[in-house]
This record gives structure tokens, C-alpha cells and sequence, in this order.
């Protein structure tokens, strides 16, 4: 059975610990550009983004390419490419943010641009889209 095609939540072939692990790692790094108070609302939403991201990176290096190409794509050809009904066209991964510490708020804020518009609509909701952080 093809796992692209399975429901987001249901594919058993990711590493929860491995996630978890990059996910504790990433807030820690954020720790410093978060208020205290703000720091443990990062958590849960950075949890989702993780979970969304892992489903698209067998896909991701396309979906970057075709959207470099050209950036007026179609939002379907780009879901074509990704598998799922969202994508992220950003070079940015969870992994790769920490390449850069320095820049980590502008990378990160570049990488949730990066995503389709049904997540920006998820991030909104988790008052983490790219305006409110």
C-alpha cells in the first residue's frame, strides 16, 4: 500500500521518539527568542508542525524544486507532488533551522511562509502563523 496516500495520522512508519527528541531540541533552541510566558505555547504547535512535516519529507526536495522553477505553480501541481492536500515550498526543515541559531526566528518565520494555505490556517489557530510570532 502506498503510505502517501494514507491519512496523515495513520502511517506507522515515523519514529515518535526520533520527532519528539527534534522537537524538545528545536524549542530548546527557541527558548531565547520567546518570552518566558510565551516559551511553553511554542510546544504543542511545534508537536503538529512536526507531525505534518514528517508526512512531506519524502516529497519535500520536489515540491522546493518545482516551486523554485517556477513560484507561480499551481497550488494542486505542488499537492500533486507532495502526496497530501498541503505542501511547504520552503528550503527550511525542522532539522536544517538548527544549521542556523542565529537566524533561527527569521528561518523559522520563512519556513512557516513556506507552507500551503491549509496549514496557514492551522498555524493561525495555534497563534503561530508567521505574523503572530
Amino acid at each position: 500500500m502506498n503510505n502517501s496516500k494514507l491519512p496523515i495520522f495513520q502511517s506507522n512508519d515515523i519514529n515518535i521518539s526520533n520527532e519528539v527528541n527534534m522537537v524538545w531540541s528545536i524549542a530548546n533552541t527557541l527558548r531565547g527568542a520567546y518570552r518566558a510566558d510565551k516559551y511553553r505555547d511554542v510546544i504543542i504547535p511545534l508537536f503538529v508542525i512536526a507531525r505534518l512535516e514528517a508526512a512531506l519529507l519524502p516529497t519535500k526536495q520536489s515540491v522546493v524544486e518545482a516551486y523554485a522553477k517556477n513560484q507561480n505553480t499551481p497550488k494542486q501541481v505542488l499537492e500533486s507532488i507532495s502526496g497530501y492536500k498541503y505542501y511547504n515550498a520552503s528550503k527550511f526543515t525542522l532539522k536544517n533551522l538548527l544549521d542556523e541559531p542565529d537566524n533561527i526566528k527569521t528561518n523559522f518565520e520563512s519556513y512557516l511562509e513556506g507552507y500551503s494555505n491549509r496549514v496557514q490556517d492551522i498555524l493561525k489557530s495555534l497563534n503561530l502563523a508567521p505574523k503572530s510570532i
